[in-house]
This record gives C-alpha cells, structure tokens and sequence, in this order.
C-alpha cells in the first residue's frame, strides 16, 4: 500500500478504536468461563456456570457489541483465536456460533479463527471485533500474515 510512516500510524489509532477484544477461558472440570480474564492472572469481568457453546459465543458478542456500539450496516471482522490447551476443531466451532449469532443482526465482513497468539495455557478462546470502515475493507481483503499465522 505504501503508506508513510505517520499515515500508517494514523490508521492503526484508528482501528484501535474500532476494535475489542474478550478473552473467555473455559475450565472444564468446573464447567465455569470467566469472561475477561487477563493473560497474566487478572480476575475477569464475570464468570457463568453451565453454557452450552452457543451460549458462551452469545454472552462473549454481547459484552464486545456493548463496548463497540456498531451502527447499523456497519461491517464487522470477527477474529477467533484459540487458547493453547484448546483443540483446533473447538476453535472452529466457537468460532462458527459467534459468527451465526453475529449474523442475525450485524452484516459480517470476514471471520478469521487460528492459534494467533498462544501465550495462554488455558482451555478457552480470545474474540476480536472490529468495526471496519468502508474505506478500509480492500484492506482486509488481502492477506496479512505474521511469523506464525496468515489471515
């Protein structure tokens, strides 16, 4: 794209601001998920007992659409990144149910799931919503890619 480097700057405070992120890790013995816990031990925002799969991907979409407040028609990329005691085949079905729960009210541009970031030993799943601007879809129609992932 050959941005400068102040434009480049401009752009990513820009989708900061359109982005949110919820961390749900899941302990299976208890069958509880704390919503919003923190990498480094911090308690979460809230814990619930008992939710079935989809459950969990509507209550984890509710709390991110809470913060974000998306105008209506306005394109969301959904990311799934997937914690790293969580099973490959997990990551895509939480994904799925928060994508389709997404889709009855807000028009989803892309879903992307993978095992982004796996500094987390925990069971669980890290969702990321951004509200993408019209201006920035040709964007994130092309492939971006790091040392351990492609989107």
């Amino acid at each position: 794209m050959g941005m400068g480097l102040h434009e480049t700057a401009a752009l990513l405070r820009r989708t900061n601001e359109r982005l949110n992120t919820l961390s749900v890790h899941l302990d299976c013995t208890t069958g509880t998920a704390d919503f919003g816990a923190g990498f480094s031990g911090e308690p979460g925002l809230f814990t619930r007992a008992g939710l079935s799969r989809e459950e969990l991907a509507a209550q984890a979409m509710q709390q991110l659409l809470e913060d974000l407040a998306p105008v209506p028609g306005e394109q969301l990329l959904l990311l799934v990144n997937r914690l790293r005691l969580t099973a490959y085949p997990d990551g895509y079905a939480m994904a799925g149910a928060a994508e389709t729960w997404l889709r009855r009210s807000y028009p989803v541009f892309r879903l992307c799931v993978g095992a982004y970031s796996n500094i987390a030993d925990r069971y669980g799943w890290d969702f990321s919503l951004l509200r993408v601007p019209a201006d920035q879809i040709p964007m994130w129609q092309q492939p971006v890619s790091g040392d351990g992932f492609v989107l």
